[in-house]
């Protein structure tokens, strides 16, 4: 009976319903008018009004799961990298995800468009580099020849050249068309940086010395090789020649190139002025200015292509002529990014604070950049280290470093911000119209939520240290606080006197109880008869609230405990430690009901759920859980946050919960109505274990290869696509043995048969179409559920047929070339299909004679495509042609008109007629 009872158990569980309190943590781009930035805030895409520091809008999935690392924007959509390797396209109009691309095994750390936007390449800390297909919405391939993260990657659009550096200390010189290096460039440090000009003739390289390497791309002379080779060109001395002598090749191809040959020569190099790692180099839209981020500050160079010779010795301008420092933009913290607006006017600089500063090029001096707009009242510059609701639920308190803030719980709103010391611990005093904040400081303050003055500071003692607690007695008329002082200190609220001669809510001190060491966590219970202290010696010391005799000591935990807290009845306590363990005791007898391996780091709160035995924990392994404590069971696990989660708060209803992180986020979980299972839970967790077992893949060192990666839905796209072609075949097969059967019968019948004979057989019935087919013909059926696989994810899928399946597969592609079906993509898969199974199909003589039919009936459709598409393009261009005409015809004939009216005006106001 008991173990039925357990099985049916269910719970209300929580859901996400808002992320609020980030205002960026990487990527940054303005829009088009300039007068938005769009910025990545953790999983989400997010865009601020920089005049009113509003947020407009956000772009976000609940399948995201990664922190934006990059953002891109293309014509009227971006482009947006994630830390999980995927890279997703969004459209802001319509707020939806175009196409994910899954390729990188690990955070995307560079992207390029081309100028059109038809082609994206991108770099990852996997030594990848991917170039992607955005009008098919596929990979094109991968090229792997890094030993290390990539950093940066770049376009050399004239001569198809993809440019990309890592941090093993080199660029590298890719050509698009053989997929292979075809120079290397090595740095005596960490390459982070790379760009190119806008008429593609300087390459500039960035990395963690003193100088910014510059070289010259040569277009009109390169390698006529379509095989892989490496030439290394080894930086000269100081004092050395600009000549470039190569290395010999690797030996992958005998070829010797001379200098001529080089796509990339080395010119020189500028000092930049400030210290540190040269983390992005890029160009201004109009490509005379390159700003060039430092660690602290953003050093902005003039670049002039037009330099006259100084002496017939000298064949190219210098670099230290080239790049003339203009000014230094230095903002208030260490930069994550930057970005410039379309005009070049201005630049948009995010901090690793949570902050985001706007510059303008100053219009009298026309060198200098000036500060016009801070986007930072909508966040905290540090982690959030505590949280507090009202009485009502109306409204949310944090605190951090130096700033408390006060947040509308429903609009998620800042209503207030308040300069503090470093908040540890807060508390809604009656009324909600004070806070109190215990500071690492050792100071207790209250403020005045009104006027936001600080009304009353009282220090812990002069050998205070942090005050990491605060708790509010049952009755409401006063507070306990525990510091690292080794005390605890209550306090009695007041009406105090005032100068002016009015009074006001004020706290005074009446009580101290030493302790044997630091005191971390205090707590009363909700009946009012026990107060609790956790210290240092991982320990828990019970007392009597009423006198403050010792009652009991609860020990077992092997490391300090963070938190603690008492349950509605008074009943149950639990307790969470650094060592990982929750433990639930029993407050009768001082007993421990149960110790629970909780989180994978330090528990660092835990809070009951009002008038139940359900319970929360929040740690530094970023999750929360949800918990029974009755019987000692997880309920349901809640991921989000990107950093250590350090506290959260309870609605006095439990109807929702608001967690603050290291990641400088708020998060709101609301309960949700959809019951659930433990059971349920536990089977969700080993699927989750069991897809990330499936698309572990080793890594594969050639170097180039397929793009995609194995993902989850590949993998059930090639698994639903099989089920297809099996049903398909099956139904194939019966129709084919009835057509024998019918042929089989016809001809008995016309040999004279007679019917009425006692074995006359009888005429065969025609098969039922399975109802899995969807009304559809074999055939149509396979096409539709191919054409439900996602273009990114089409050869993945198709990779995970076994050999036997595609030979099957071929038939049904010449089944759809000669119905004209989906031309294209019976053809992309034909090809694909080809390469990776080449050896096999080879090998297999049966499928020649297929395989011969499917290379004649594809020509020949091929062929027609191109002649309707050919035909297209012809009435296109004679379409644009007259439509030019005509708009030429009509300026030609509204200017005359005009001048004829300005003729006739004119000599009406000399007074002839005409």
């Amino acid at each position: 009976r008991k173990e039925v009872d357990e099985m049916v158990k269910s719970y209300l569980g929580y859901e996400p319903r808002q992320s609020f309190g980030v205002i960026s943590t990487s990527g940054l781009t303005f829009d088009e008018s300039g007068e938005q930035i769009i910025s990545g805030a953790l999983e989400r895409t997010v865009c601020w009004n920089i005049r009113t520091q509003m947020l407009l809008g956000s772009l976000y999935e609940q399948d995201v799961k990664g922190e934006v690392s990059l953002i891109l924007r293309f014509q009227n959509n971006f482009a947006v990298g994630y830390t999980d390797g995927t890279i997703r396209l969004w459209d802001p109009v319509e707020n939806k995800c175009l196409v994910t691309f899954s390729g990188h095994r690990g955070v995307v750390s560079a992207m390029r468009l081309n100028s059109d936007g038809t082609l994206l390449v991108s770099g990852g800390r996997d030594t990848l580099v991917i170039v992607w297909d955005i009008v098919s919405e596929t990979g094109r391939y991968k090229l792997n020849a890094h030993k290390d993260a990539i950093t940066d990657v770049a376009l050399i659009e004239k001569s198809q050249r993809i440019v990309s550096s890592s941090k093993d200390k080199s660029v590298r010189i890719w050509d698009m068309e053989s997929q292979h290096c075809i120079q290397v460039l090595p740095h005596r440090q960490e390459v982070w940086s790379i760009e190119i000009d806008q008429l593609e003739t300087r390459l500039i390289t960035g990395s963690r010395d003193a100088k910014i390497r510059v070289w010259s791309i040569e277009q009109d002379e390169f390698p006529s090789i379509t095989s892989p080779a490496l030439y290394e060109v080894w930086e000269p001395q100081e004092g050395d020649d600009l000549k470039i002598e190569p290395a010999e090749p690797t030996g992958l191809l005998d070829v010797q190139v001379d200098d001529s040959e080089l796509v990339a020569k080395f010119l020189g190099n500028f000092d930049k002025h400030g210290n540190g790692k040269c983390t992005r180099i890029r160009f201004d839209p109009a490509g005379a200015l390159v700003a060039v981020q430092l660690e602290n500050q953003i050093e902005v160079y003039e670049f002039s292509t037009n330099l006259k010779k100084k002496s017939e010795g000298s064949k190219v301008p210098q670099p230290k002529e080239q790049f003339r420092r203009m000014t230094v933009i230095s903002p208030g913290a260490k930069i994550k990014d930057y970005a410039w607006s379309r005009d070049s006017s201005q630049i948009a600089i995010s901090m690793t604070n949570n902050r985001v500063e706007i510059w303008r090029l100053d219009e009298e001096s026309g060198r200098n950049f000036v500060q016009i707009s801070t986007i930072e009242q909508p966040g905290h510059r540090s982690d959030i280290r505590s949280l507090a609701l009202s009485s009502d639920d109306s409204l949310l308190a944090s605190t951090s470093g130096d700033q408390l803030k006060i947040w509308n719980a429903k609009s998620l709103a800042c209503l207030r911000t308040l300069k503090t010391g470093y908040g540890l611990a807060t508390l809604f005093l009656p009324g909600d119209k004070h806070v109190l904040i215990g500071t690492k400081e050792g100071n207790v303050e209250l403020y005045d939520l009104a006027t936001g003055d600080c009304l009353q500071s009282e220090s812990h003692g002069e050998t205070a240290g942090a005050v990491w607690s605060l708790a509010m007695r049952p009755d409401a008329l006063g507070f306990a606080s525990g510091c690292a002082n080794k005390e605890v200190r209550f306090w009695n609220l007041e009406l105090l006197s005032v100068e002016t001669g009015g009074k006001r809510l004020g706290f005074t001190h009446f009580k101290t109880l030493q302790m044997s060491d630091e005191v971390l966590h205090v707590k009363y219970s909700p009946n009012g008869k026990l107060f609790t202290a956790a210290i240092l010696n991982n320990t828990v010391k019970i007392f009597t609230a009423a006198n403050l005799d010792f009652f009991l000591s609860l020990y077992g935990h092997k490391l300090p405990i963070m938190s603690s807290d008492i349950s509605s009845d008074s009943a149950l306590m639990i307790t969470g430690s650094s060592d990982k363990n929750i433990k639930i005791w029993g407050l009768d007898f001082g007993d421990c009901h149960k110790s629970i391996f909780a989180h994978e780091e330090s528990v660092m709160q835990v809070q009951f759920i009002k008038n139940t035995h359900y319970f929360l924990s929040s740690g530094k392994d970023n999750v929360i859980k949800y918990w029974d404590a009755d019987k000692f069971t997880l309920i349901q696990t809640y991921t989000g946050h990107h950093g250590i989660v350090w506290t959260l708060a309870l609605s006095t209803t439990g109807s929702f919960f608001v967690t603050g992180s290291a990641d400088k986020s708020l998060r709101v979980w609301e309960r949700s109505q959809e019951q659930i299972f433990i059971e349920e839970e536990r089977e969700k967790e080993l699927e989750k274990l069991y897809e990330a077992d499936l698309t572990r893949e080793d890594k594969d060192n050639a170097e180039s290869g397929m793009a995609a990666k194995k993902t989850i839905e590949s993998i059930k796209s090639g698994e639903d696509l099989m089920e297809a072609i099996e049903l398909a075949d099956q139904n194939l097969a019966e129709y084919d043995e009835y057509q024998h059967a019918l042929s089989e019968f016809r001809k008995q019948e016309n040999t004279g048969f007679k019917k009425m004979s006692q074995n006359a057989p009888t005429l065969p019935q025609k098969p039922q179409l399975s109802p899995l087919l969807l009304d559809l013909s074999p055939e149509l059926y396979v096409m539709k559920r191919l054409k439900s696989i996602q273009s990114s994810n089409l050869e993945q899928a198709l990779t995970m047929l076994p050999f036997h399946v595609v030979e099957r597969f071929f038939d049904y592609l010449n089944r759809w070339v000669l119905k004209d079906v989906e031309v294209e993509l019976v053809c992309r898969c034909m090809f694909f299909l080809l390469k990776v199974h080449h050896n096999e199909i080879v090998s297999h003589r049966t499928m020649l004679t297929l395989l011969d039919e499917l290379r004649t009936n594809t020509k020949q459709k091929l062929l027609d495509i191109k002649e309707t598409i050919g035909f297209n393009r012809a009435a296109l261009r004679f379409t644009k042609r007259t439509y030019e005409a005509e708009r030429n015809t009509d300026f030609f004939v509204d200017s005359l008109e005009l001048a004829k009216k300005q003729k006739q005006q004119e000599i009406k106001q000399k007074g002839y007629w005409l």
